[in-house]
């Protein structure tokens, strides 16, 4: 039992810090090489993935988010308590969903459809030798495939994450009105009444600090496999698995942090 754990830690630390090494290595060459045809290509390349992970995502993050917040409203507000029991929802749905939920589901969205597709994309361009052609066209290779996905993955997160809360705010907003006719403005400003600055700063925090672990990942193990084609699966499931237990981690350590504070 100790030598497993002993493993899985001494896993876990290759990984992280092979990841950020990555990291630092492409915005140290991004910034000290100069060359303007490289950093073109960075800026198009980190625009497309912006649209990947954020523009395309968007329909699918506004609909869950609405329904979230919708569903949750609607199973915890009883008519029979009047406008008392508003305030409680208000405050449930406030720390369950905006502060914890919304950023997890998010997270695990973009793991289901970025992440997947950055570690088979950058496994089959290790095989195929992709990498080592981009050196022929003058683009550092480990720029040109980290950092438009790290920089362009946590925007996306970020953008996402926000799209998120917001919808899930007009999913309880409409189920507390239509259904249970409590006036919009009572709703709207108890709503409101419970954000306070540092919630908005541990919500930044929880989905940029992800971001950068898990495109992190994403392109350590994309560009893992060695030689042979079927290890680019092995890694892909390598990322998704670790890049949710990593972000689990990191939100719940976020949230612990948060709440010793205040108390």
């Amino acid at each position: 039992m100790t030598s497993w754990v002993g493993q899985v830690i001494q896993d876990y630390w290759r990984m992280t810090s092979g990841s950020w090494l990555l990291n630092y290595f492409s915005i140290r060459w991004l910034f000290s090489s100069g060359q303007l045809i490289g950093f073109r290509q960075v800026i198009r390349v980190t625009a497309s993935q912006i649209y990947f992970t954020a523009a395309q995502a968007l329909p699918l993050v506004i609909f869950l988010g609405f329904g979230v917040g919708f569903v949750f409203i609607t199973q915890l507000l009883n008519p029979f308590f009047g406008l008392a029991n508003v305030e409680m929802a208000t405050k449930l749905f406030f720390n369950l969903i905006i502060k914890e939920a919304a950023p997890l589901l998010t997270i695990m969205i973009v793991v289901a459809r970025s992440i997947t597709a950055i570690a088979t994309e950058l496994g089959n361009m290790k095989i195929n030798r992709e990498i080592e052609a981009l050196l022929s066209m003058s683009i550092h290779p480990i720029s040109f495939v980290v950092l438009p996905r790290l920089a362009g993955g946590v925007t996306s997160l970020v953008i996402l994450g926000v799209f998120f809360c917001l919808f899930s705010l007009f999913g309880a907003l409409f189920s507390g009105t239509w259904f249970y006719r409590v006036p919009p403005v009572y709703f709207f400003n108890t709503l409101i009444g419970l954000f306070h600055s540092h919630d908005f700063v541990f919500l930044l925090l929880k989905l940029t600090g992800s971001g950068l672990f898990i495109f992190s990942i994403a392109t350590y193990f994309g560009l893992s496999p060695k030689s042979s084609p079927s290890e680019v699966p092995i890694c892909t499931t390598h990322a998704v698995v670790k890049s949710i237990v990593v972000a689990l981690v990191f939100s719940g350590f976020l949230t612990v942090c948060e709440y010793l504070s205040v108390f």
